[in-house]
């Protein structure tokens, strides 16, 4: 008997210990109904917009953590857009099982739609100042929502990712690439040839080189990102400020 009551009690602590590592951090965990894995943070601004609210959904890349790119976006901005940063579904890649995004699996499809759905019920956003980002595999999910909320959205962000070149879906919208300098799989030259072929297919696309970074180093070099985002996505055919910043932005 005395040993069934300490296998409850050991049983209990675990899942409290679970618990409390499972809600760490300031910003709680929402779920997805119909998703048992997934799960999303929602950082909300400073200082709420009196009626629409800009949004930055934001996507990290294999195995990294929807908490740390999502604050990383919201510090960069000042605090003064909605951010997004859904957690990619637990996948078995190996022995392993990882966090990471199949831009062609259904469920991942289904998993960032339900997210974006939902936050789209809950706060008035402003597509004219809604922006997706996407970091390495991130830049490929992000497809998903370029493709299926295509009039949702002003801008997108590939943050070493190769954009794909044949996606009709791109038209009409603001890209900024960040690429690094050191890194093999985006660099500058695939940097520029990236901005012939989304050039082409009608976007407007600005190139920002981050000296020296590779593939890891360049994942936090994205203050000249939010500045083009808090500008209003300036072009060469047009000023900064174009687009008015939000309440209490930088």
């Amino acid at each position: 008997m005395k040993r069934g009551i300490l296998f409850a009690g050991a049983a209990t602590a675990v899942l409290v210990f679970c618990s409390l590592v499972w809600s760490a951090g300031d910003a709680p965990w929402r779920t997805v109904a119909g998703s048992p894995f997934g799960r999303y943070i929602v950082l909300e601004p400073k200082n709420p917009p009196r009626d629409k609210w800009p949004l930055l959904f934001v996507l990290h890349g294999l195995n990294g953590e929807a908490q740390s790119y999502g604050r990383l976006w919201r510090e960069a901005t000042g605090g003064a857009y909605l951010v997004v940063a859904p957690q990619a579904l637990p996948k078995i890649r190996g022995d392993m099982k990882i966090s990471m995004w199949n831009g062609s699996g259904h469920d991942d499809r289904n998993y960032l739609l339900a997210v974006w759905d939902e936050i789209h019920k809950k706060y008035p956003i402003d597509p004219a100042r809604t922006v997706v980002i996407g970091y390495s595999a991130g830049g490929y999910a992000l497809w998903t929502i370029v493709n299926a909320r295509n009039d949702q959205l002003a801008a997108v962000i590939f943050q070493a990712a190769v954009p794909r070149w044949n996606e009709p879906a791109i038209k009409g919208k603001h890209v900024y690439l960040i690429a690094g300098e050191a890194d093999g799989s985006f660099d500058r030259e695939k940097g520029g040839k990236a901005i012939d072929y989304l050039t082409r297919m009608g976007a407007d696309v600005q190139l920002y080189v981050a000296p020296g970074a590779d593939h890891g180093s360049v994942y936090d070099k994205v203050q000249s990102a939010a500045k083009w985002i808090a500008d209003g996505f300036p072009s060469a055919s047009k000023p900064a400020g174009a687009v008015k910043a939000p309440d209490g932005g930088p």
